[in-house]
């Protein structure tokens, strides 16, 4: 209806955004599309799709309901608009001091009679407007400052009312300290704000948690104690690291860093260690700095302690994705997993299972990633961990399509989303598995419905635009491939992360034997040398730059190296996919055949293509 009425293409989210602001009543969802489309033709297609007012014709059909009702009515909608959608009696009564409580009282059956609002039935007298148009309409014929006054009001007035409650209402709270501005407080503000962030964030409503802890932090004055700020700081900073994609997470991690540096800073040794340790189920892939954090909480805890095991876990990760350290990772794991079944810390159990299942799969030993996987999953069920049984969901799922078992795979990327949307945790890195399983079956729609999502909910990962790009390119969608590759040819030389950086170049050489540039697979090619010339890499980025240089060989008619790059990937041979979009075999078919072999060629696509 919107297309049909507007004449215009809107974004997804906009119509989204009229259906919720209208509830489909069909008269305002035409008006609204109408201003809107007039709003775009007159600002050349640009226009604010949080922002759009109410249009005149929505206004003067609520008008003339309104109009029929009293002004001692009106009055009170009007109060009841800026205290919410939803109202309560006895909070209207005490904002509503121009109106005795039984004046009051008929001026909501009046609004009842009409139809303007409606009884929730509840125990408490809670009342709703029958349209949200409706109360945006009241609201806005009160003037900027009668409307901030009223929000602070209704502060105070809720203080009250709510006084053996607060929690309860802080959502509620936070919200109206914020429209009241500088007329409340900015002690006030922090204090709501934080506390409807750690009320979301224990509901994984990761998301309303961010906005409520920024809001909080925003709030802080430059003399506010270093320890309100840590505590704001870290309540963010988790919420971010489990709503944000990369390159983003980098900030929420940050600013957990920072609410560390700060308790540590104060003398809060306590404080500090669990603002690390609330990260839990948070595995540092993609962010850099997490090292030196985690490696100074393990100096403040005992050595045998569950603390000090949890920190053994989450430090075995910063050394793997940070510095490259599989030994050293998989030492601390072990450490880790002693202690938690000396303690008996099941939940703690879980998680080093699951980062064991994580790392094989780094490690490329898939079957093993799977087993421990597995564990982990059923573990988790039973300690009630969703992030936990999530990410082993994602593990088993890169693991089994290592093996060849795309199906498999796809129910385990299947059964882990729904426990992420449960938790409100990002669904990126499981939907990008499912890209890949989809580009390998040939599933053009599927590819099509899931490319969409990634470039909207990683609009910055290099990495998955371009692979993306790629699979776009297979349905005869080559716009914008250009682009994609000069974004991951600057990440690939200057990502912090080693990982981040050989992932891109895979990427790259994949991208330049489609399009036939030799030049572009060159390039790549020495940048991934350049990491096979480090100290240490893990076995995921050796086989990420060997794949890099092998297809530029391939490009260029090398023999020698496509024979250097067999003889190195050879123990990969299978029908198994090495997570860049191809299988094993193809990849060595192809190298083969460059360096001269062609029964050995032959018997690697025979392989690939079953």
């Amino acid at each position: 209806m919107v297309g049909a009425v507007g004449d215009i293409p809107l974004p997804a989210e906009l119509v989204e955004e009229i259906y919720v602001r209208t509830e489909g009543n069909p008269f305002f969802v035409s008006e609204v599309t109408r201003d809107l489309a007039r709003a775009a033709a007159r600002y050349g297609g640009d226009f604010d799709a949080v922002k759009f007012r109410i249009p005149e014709g929505v206004r003067e059909a609520i008008g003339i309901r309104l109009n029929r009702l009293s002004e001692e009515c009106n009055q009170a909608l009007r109060t009841a608009a800026v205290v919410g959608r939803e109202f309560e009696f006895a909070l209207l009564a005490a904002v509503s001091a121009e109106l005795s409580e039984d004046e009051l009282l008929d001026a909501v059956h009046e609004a009842l009679g009409a139809s303007v609002v409606r009884d929730l039935h509840g125990p408490d007298e809670h009342y709703e407007f029958a349209h949200a148009l409706i109360q945006r309409t009241l609201e806005d014929e009160l003037s900027t400052s009668q409307r901030t006054r009223l929000h602070a009001q209704i502060v105070v007035a809720m203080e009250e009312l709510y006084a053996d409650r607060l929690e309860d209402h802080s959502a509620e709270f936070a919200f109206h300290c914020a429209e009241a501005g500088t007329v409340v407080i900015a002690d006030k503000v922090v204090h709501y704000a934080r506390m409807a962030g750690e009320r979301a964030a224990a509901s994984y409503a990761w998301v309303e948690a961010r906005g409520y802890f920024q809001q909080a932090l925003d709030a802080l004055g430059e003399d506010a104690p270093e320890a309100d700020r840590a505590a704001v700081l870290a309540g963010l900073g988790k919420a971010e690291l489990f709503s944000l994609t990369y390159p983003d997470i980098q900030r929420g991690w940050d600013n957990v860093a920072r609410a560390f540096d700060l308790y540590e800073e104060v003398g809060d040794a306590r404080a500090a260690i669990q603002t690390v340790l609330q990260s839990r189920g948070f595995v540092p892939w993609h962010v850099a700095g997490t090292a030196r954090v985690f490696s100074r909480a393990l100096e403040m805890v005992p050595l045998e302690s569950v603390e000090a095991g949890h920190l053994l876990k989450l430090y075995s990760g910063a050394i793997w994705f940070e510095q490259e350290d599989a030994a050293g990772s998989l030492k601390a794991l072990e450490q880790a997993l002693e202690i938690s079944r000396r303690s008996g810390d099941r939940h703690l159990e879980t998680g080093v299972l699951a980062d064991q299942s994580l790392f094989m799969s780094e490690d490329l030993n898939p079957v093993g990633a799977v087993d421990l996987g597995l564990q982990a999953i059923e573990l988790a069920r039973e300690t009630d961990q969703p992030v936990e049984e999530a990410s082993s969901h994602f593990s088993v799922a890169r693991a089994l399509m290592a093996l060849g078992d795309s199906d498999a795979a796809w129910q385990h990327t299947e059964a882990g989303r729904r426990v992420n949307e449960k938790i409100g945790r990002s669904q990126v890195g499981l939907l990008y598995l499912q890209y890949i399983i989809a580009y390998l079956r040939g599933d053009r729609a599927t590819m099509d419905e899931l490319g969409e999502i990634l470039e909207n909910e990683a609009p910055d990962d290099t990495v998955i635009r371009l692979t993306v790009g790629i699979g776009a390119w297979h349905t005869d969608k080559r716009s914008g491939l250009d682009e994609l590759v000069q974004a991951a040819q600057e990440a690939a030389q200057n990502d912090p992360l080693v990982r981040q950086r050989a992932a891109n170049l895979a990427r790259l050489a994949m991208a330049a034997r489609l399009m036939d540039r030799p030049q572009d697979a060159i390039r790549a090619a020495e940048m991934a040398r350049s990491l096979l010339s480090l100290p240490k890499v893990t076995s995921l980025i050796e086989v990420s730059a060997r794949v890099t240089a092998g297809l530029a060989a391939v490009a260029t008619g090398e023999a020698q190296e496509a024979m250097e790059h067999y003889m190195r990937l050879n123990h990969l041979r299978g029908p198994g996919f090495l997570g860049f979009s191809i299988s094993a075999d193809r990849l060595l078919g192809l190298l083969a055949h460059t360096a001269g072999m062609p029964v050995e060629a032959t018997t690697h696509f025979e392989g690939a293509h079953k």
